[in-house]
């Protein structure tokens, strides 16, 4: 997922950003071992193998990021092509992540909610590019993140929930069973869902009702 400035930026330098992302996420607690990543960018194959390039200084700073963080751990890194016919799998999940965690409450709309309601201590369905708190929680592998799938983690602080939609009948499980306290949580107005009336017992308030203009993506 990516922010609206770095969706400028050119196919190159995207992919050695996610390879950046990817080995950060996933290689945290890894150290003096070789890693090999797979890619289907033969420029970004090549940025990696030859430690940097000349003709893109976006693509050789990222390069640098990248060797500089293994070089810390003492991980010997090798980057090999992939044909992107063979690469698929880790095409449908760059889809998938993106449809589930796209959507944001407008900063502003969450900053007054806030001052309402209290600030919760952690976002617990965000991603690099939209979290609202400095501390949150991930559905996919993220660098900055406190924690990857929250549903594996406790509930027992005040949290602010965004999430997919069609997890939101799991979630309203979860913070029962979890005896969760206190969640500020933006869940769409869908009457006729199934899940509408436990929605409605669990609420402890009046429900603010937000326009369209409150979302951004």
């Amino acid at each position: 997922m990516w922010s609206d400035s770095e969706k400028k930026d050119h196919i190159n330098t995207l992919e050695l950003r996610a390879a950046m992302l990817g080995i950060q996420s996933l290689c945290r607690k890894l150290s003096n071992c070789s890693l090999r990543v797979e890619m289907d960018n033969t420029t970004a194959v090549a940025y990696i193998n030859n430690m940097g390039g000349t003709h893109s200084a976006a693509c050789n700073a990222i390069t640098r990021q990248i060797l500089l963080w293994c070089k810390a751990r003492g991980i010997w890194l090798l980057a090999c092509h992939i044909a992107g016919k063979d690469n698929d799998i880790a095409d449908s999940y760059s889809r998938k992540q993106s449809i589930n965690t796209e959507w944001s409450l407008n900063r502003e709309v969450f900053s007054r909610l806030c001052k309402t309601f209290g600030t919760p201590r952690i976002d617990i369905f965000a991603a690099r590019t939209n979290h609202q708190l400095p501390k949150y929680m991930s559905l996919y592998p993220d660098p900055n993140a406190v924690a990857i799938n929250t549903f594996f983690h406790s509930w027992n602080q005040y949290i602010y929930i965004f999430p997919p939609f069609n997890l939101i009948s799991r979630i309203l499980k979860k913070l029962v069973e979890d005896e969760t306290d206190k969640a500020l949580v933006v869940i769409p107005n869908w009457k006729t869902q199934t899940w509408y009336p436990k929605l409605i017992k669990m609420m402890v308030g009046k429900p603010i009702h937000l326009t369209q203009r409150s979302i951004s993506s």
